[in-house]
């Protein structure tokens, strides 16, 4: 009797153990997913933008040489998720250079880090163009559109402030 109490046990643990390894491995996978970055053109951006009116937009446009970029990256990312059943899209926009494949590669690998599994693109122009059309002389800058494609709010360095942000995404999403 003893000996299949201890034989029960044994077989218990190890298909307790298989259990637990499968439930691990289904939840790496579900993380790891992998990013996409498509190269996009300033007016490219502004269609994608006009394309998903209905929705409130929130786009970032940041670099991976910029620190406070990075340090920020992960509250744009958890917004996303935190309102994407309710009508938010985000929309992270690399300024790197897309002519570096070594700076493509670092973006692709930050976004891996951070899960930035929504739409990410990387864009095109030069660093003059962007600058003059973002009014910006470089990032971080946080761009919110509303429903219509209009842009309702920017925030440029330091300037960004995810409780307001977040405040103003729920008032639109509201509506």
């Amino acid at each position: 009797m003893k000996q299949l109490s201890c034989s029960y046990i044994v077989f218990s643990l190890v298909i307790l153990s298989m259990i637990l390894t499968s439930i691990l491995n289904l939840s790496a996978q579900n993380t790891s997913k992998d990013v996409e970055i498509s190269k996009s053109t300033y007016p490219q951006l502004i269609e994608k933008i006009q394309a998903n009116k209905g929705k409130v937009i929130l786009v970032d446009f940041w670099g991976e040489f910029c620190l406070p970029c990075k340090k920020k990256f992960p509250q744009f990312v958890q917004l996303g998720k935190r309102y994407l059943s309710r009508g938010l899209k985000t929309i992270s926009v690399s300024l790197d250079d897309t002519q570096d494949n070594e700076a493509l590669s670092r973006v692709k690998d930050f976004l891996q880090s951070q899960n930035g599994t929504g739409e990410n693109l990387i864009l095109q122009e030069k660093v003059e163009f962007w600058q003059k059309k973002l009014k910006t002389v470089g990032p971080p800058a946080i761009y919110l559109f509303n429903q219509n494609g209009r842009l309702i709010n920017r925030w440029v360095g330091e300037e960004i402030d995810f409780f307001r942000i977040e405040r103003r995404i729920q008032d639109l999403l509201s509506q």
